[in-house]
């Protein structure tokens, strides 16, 4: 058991392989969706030919920059839609510039398309590299005295470091693949409730009308807001293998640190005494 600064280290951990897969599946998705699109899209255009309002759009999406308009629109849409679950607009982001930077850096330079669905492919190659470097760059450290969490980026550099008496809980959750494959999040609540989020669901209804230049208006609404284990992977023990074990180590390292002030007072009557 190796130390830091005089403190037991009892494990370190990264993220699982697959902690990050939601970022894969998005990558995964552009590069199908940009080859598929591409080989079959004599396919598609003849199916949009029996649709009445898009069999207009047929010969565009055969000829031209049609085929990487059509995987800009079915990347985006996806994307917007992971980005708004994630509540991060990142991903939307990445997508946008993957599926739209080289199309216009193509037709800028006098390229064809041919070259911009290259393009798309590799950047998209590079954002799924850049997700295993992603997760290389998270590292969980947790010692017999605190845990400490550090997530070295490219921009950014992130270190939490949490003694175990200002614990007030710690929980563990897993999703279906984490079921699978033995891996989730270990939330390490603070007393001052860093590590939760919350869940907001609300009702609003109103009604108004006017009368020439006076008017009456009611309006009535409601919400509710429940607190929930949330944080981001650099101030949470994200995606870890065995998150049960881990949970079971940090409580068990919890009740010594509170047994040891108790001790200590002991001792110290005693060597009164």
């Amino acid at each position: 058991m190796s130390e830091i600064h005089g403190e037991k280290v009892l494990a370190k951990l990264r993220p699982h392989p697959l902690a990050f897969a939601g970022d894969m599946a998005l990558w995964i998705y552009t590069i199908l969706a940009a080859l598929l699109v591409w080989v079959y899209r004599a396919r598609l255009a003849a199916r949009l030919e029996d649709l009445p309002l898009l069999g207009r759009l047929a010969p565009a999406m055969v000829e031209g920059w049609g085929p990487l308009a059509l995987t800009a629109i079915l990347v985006i849409a996806p994307a917007l839609l992971y980005s708004v679950f994630r509540v991060t607009w990142r991903p939307l982001a990445q997508a946008l510039v993957v599926v739209l930077l080289p199309p216009l850096a193509a037709w800028k330079l006098g390229y064809g398309p041919f070259y911009g669905l290259l393009g798309v492919i590799g950047l998209a190659l590079l954002g799924l590299l850049g997700v295993e470097l992603k997760r290389r760059r998270h590292l969980y450290i947790v010692t017999d005295r605190r845990i400490k969490t550090v997530f070295k980026g490219l921009f950014k550099e992130v270190e939490r470091d949490i003694v175990y008496t200002r614990l007030s809980d710690v929980v563990v959750e897993k999703g279906l693949l984490g079921k699978i494959l033995g891996f989730g999040n270990v939330y390490i609540i603070s007393q001052a409730s860093l590590g939760m989020g919350a869940d907001i669901a609300g009702v609003a209804a109103g009604a108004g009308g006017s009368a020439g230049p006076a008017g009456v208006g009611v309006a009535v609404g409601g919400g509710r807001s429940v607190n929930v284990p949330r944080s981001r992977s650099q101030y949470v023990l994200y995606g870890v293998p065995h998150p049960e074990r881990v949970s079971s180590l940090i409580v068990e390292a919890m009740k010594s640190s509170e047994e040891a002030p108790y001790l200590q007072k002991i001792l110290e009557k005693l060597d009164r005494d």
